[in-house]
């Protein structure tokens, strides 16, 4: 895929600093350019390059924040 976004749905958080752990974490991995949580929307922006990493990469770094990606979808 190339340079893009994906939007990640997000399950557990109740707070800003719920949501700054979970953009941490996302930024963590290699391939992510950025990641912008929204938390009235339960969601995740995450930029990535190509190649980008893998969707079960990005689920297992929020799960490793302590919260569920129950899904995803992608743009441009």
């Amino acid at each position: 895929m190339a340079d893009g976004q994906l939007t990640l749905n997000i399950e557990g958080m109740h707070c800003d600093n719920c949501a700054r752990k979970v953009a941490a974490a996302l930024k963590a991995i290699p391939g992510v350019t950025d990641a912008q949580v929204n938390l009235p929307e339960k969601a995740a922006r995450v930029s990535v390059t190509d190649p980008a990493p893998s969707t079960r990469d990005l689920m297992n770094a929020v799960k490793s924040a302590g919260f569920t990606a129950t899904g995803f979808s992608r743009a441009g």
